[in-house]
């Protein structure tokens, strides 16, 4: 019987296979994950992603009581890092995760995290107040207020 020692944990037969299957598969998802996900921000400009060395914020934007609200994950990232700007009617995030220097990959098992610079572009819409825009950093997590300003409702101009 081939028994192979895995750190403290020593698998034989059947459990040895179960578990390659299982990285095997958890590495196809994370792949293929990353691809599509990555994907259409890739076509941009500007863009920094897996294959550049960096990664990519995940955010949600919704709109709560007449604000354009943004929410990024940024788990790790130091506030002094992270710079929020807008530009031409986006919103830009950028910033950089060093990454530590003390991770032994001789020991390691497993890395997933992701450090290196980031960059995110969220199309806004005109009618953004960006001088009463707000941003606050807590637990990881970037929140960014826009008010709305009031939309224009068109109006029609007489041609003389």
């Amino acid at each position: 019987m081939a028994l192979s020692n895995f750190g403290s944990r020593a698998l034989t037969g059947d459990a040895l296979y179960d578990d390659s299957i299982s990285r095997v598969r958890r590495d196809c998802d994370r792949i293929f994950s990353d691809f599509f996900n990555d994907f259409p921000r890739a076509l941009s400009v500007g863009h920094v992603g897996p294959s550049t060395g960096g990664y990519i914020p995940r955010v949600d934007v919704r709109e709560v009581d007449n604000n354009i609200v943004v929410h990024a994950e940024l788990p790790g990232v130091p506030k002094e890092n992270v710079n929020v700007d807008i530009r031409d009617n986006n919103l830009i995030l950028s910033g950089e995760n060093k990454q530590e220097n003390d991770y032994d990959t001789s020991t390691g098992w497993v890395r997933e995290r992701r450090f290196g610079r980031f960059q995110r572009s969220i199309p806004l819409p005109a009618n953004v107040n960006i001088e009463k825009s707000c941003a606050k950093f807590s637990d990881g997590v970037l929140e960014i207020k826009l008010p709305r300003t009031q939309e224009s409702t068109g109006r029609r101009i007489n041609v003389e």
